[in-house]
């Protein structure tokens, strides 16, 4: 009778939650699964669940910022924030991407435009965790604001924000909006400190890559200068040229001027 009666009761509880607060479940799930592993030393079994954790509570906060997202393009100072933040990432990758080419050939970037933009793209992996913490730092920052009078004070978004009716057909909604804040706000330090951990790496990896990338598409084999064989070249202008080398995986990339054949 007992059991019935708590199966009839889970299966309401259940019933009750919206996609949101399903997700944040099976993520609660998750986390004591991989503690109960690590409890029991299963080591092996840990590993493997704790990627699949990582990967799902990824998903939840995405899921939940995505949300944020359709709520703040809804309105037109949102759209112009979203506008203004998508331009300054954009320009921070291209700033970034500017950097590596003129690293490794000391010369301007404006030189290897197809360059330039595939770098920028590599760039999003160093640019995240950075938009994290800002939000890790902004949410910290702002919690006496949206702690106090944006979760529990409904007169107060009433008379900020005309026209909004407090949402009080969700089930347990004020609960989830805390449990979401806490788990963004872990989520974001995770990944600073995992990029804090592995950006040196990726920093080299993508230096690595971005010297072949140069060497192959934006270099040419054929030139007019009777001064260099055997290396591909772009032309810089006043007579200059870059030359490049290659000597197995390993490139070398020098300015030379350009004697005419």
């Amino acid at each position: 009778m007992i059991y019935k009666t708590t199966v009839n009761k889970l299966v309401t509880f259940n019933s009750k939650l919206d996609m949101s607060q399903k997700i944040i479940r099976n993520l609660i799930v998750a986390v004591v699964i991989c503690f109960l592993l690590n409890f029991l030393g299963l080591d092996s079994l840990w590993k493997g669940f704790f990627k699949l954790t990582l990967i799902y509570w990824s998903f939840s906060v995405f899921h939940s910022l995505i949300i944020i997202y359709k709520k703040v393009y809804e309105t037109i100072l949102g759209k112009w924030i979203l506008i203004l933040g998508g331009t300054l990432c954009v320009n921070f990758a291209l700033c970034l991407s500017g950097v590596v080419i003129n690293d490794i050939t000391s010369v301007s970037p404006t030189n290897f435009p197809h360059s330039l933009i595939f770098i920028a793209a590599s760039m999003i992996p160093l640019i995240v965790p950075l938009g994290m913490i800002l939000l890790f730092a902004v949410i910290l920052v702002s919690v006496p604001i949206w702690g106090w009078f944006f979760v529990y004070d409904d007169k107060l978004k009433k008379f900020l924000m005309p026209g909004y009716e407090p949402n009080q057909q969700r089930f347990l909604h004020k609960s989830t909006l805390i449990i979401q804040v806490i788990s963004l706000i872990i989520y974001c330090a995770f990944i600073f400190q995992f990029s804090r951990l592995t950006g040196n790496d990726y920093i080299s990896y993508i230096n690595n890559k971005s010297q072949g990338m140069i060497y192959t598409l934006e270099m040419f084999d054929k030139s007019p200068c009777a001064n260099i064989n055997n290396a591909k070249v772009s032309f810089l202008g006043d007579g200059n040229v870059l030359v490049a080398t290659r000597n197995n995986d390993k490139y070398s990339f020098n300015v030379m001027k350009c004697e005419i054949k």
